[in-house]
């Protein structure tokens, strides 16, 4: 089983947290439609897509292999590229 626990600081209900979600759904702005997900996690993917292509110096991305262990404390970040210093890029 996987489960996943959020803190609720702002005394929302599960009614309410559910609501939230759904209208998410709807204020993609690539897309007339519902998303299948909440909006602002469809945007930190392509952001992280777009960032992934700059770091890989023109990598298309299309075939990456990677593992986590939630058990590490200790992440290795990269340092940030110099294209992506001082850039805001339209999603």
């Amino acid at each position: 089983c996987h489960y996943t626990v959020l803190h609720d600081e702002n005394k929302m209900s599960a009614e309410d947290v559910q609501r939230l979600t759904y209208h998410l759904g709807y204020t993609f702005a690539r897309c007339t439609r519902s998303v299948s997900f909440a909006t602002p996690a469809y945007y930190a993917h392509l952001a992280a897509g777009r960032a992934r292509f700059f770091l890989n110096e023109g990598s298309d991305g299309a075939s990456t292999v990677g593992s986590f262990n939630s058990s590490s404390s200790n992440f290795d970040f990269t340092e940030l590229h110099n294209d992506l210093k001082n850039c805001m890029f339209f999603i």
